[in-house]
């Protein structure tokens, strides 16, 4: 989860910029953003226990 939480909006700001339309561009940032909006609140508040990766050095503490 964690490193779905770094990489997807670096995946979408990625398509966003090897698009060529100017139509789809601004779409493409709504849907990164949606998503990463998603994960996040996921992972707030559907985890039980803290996101980590690579053995704790990246860590999503709990709120409060």
């Amino acid at each position: 989860m964690a490193y779905m939480l770094v990489l997807f909006p670096v995946a979408a700001a990625a398509l966003a910029f090897a698009a060529p339309s100017d139509k789809w561009r601004p779409r493409l940032v709504l849907v990164g953003a949606g998503g990463h909006l998603i994960l996040t609140l996921s992972a707030v508040f559907q985890s039980v226990e803290p996101v980590t990766a690579l053995d704790g050095w990246v860590l999503l503490d709990p709120l409060g």
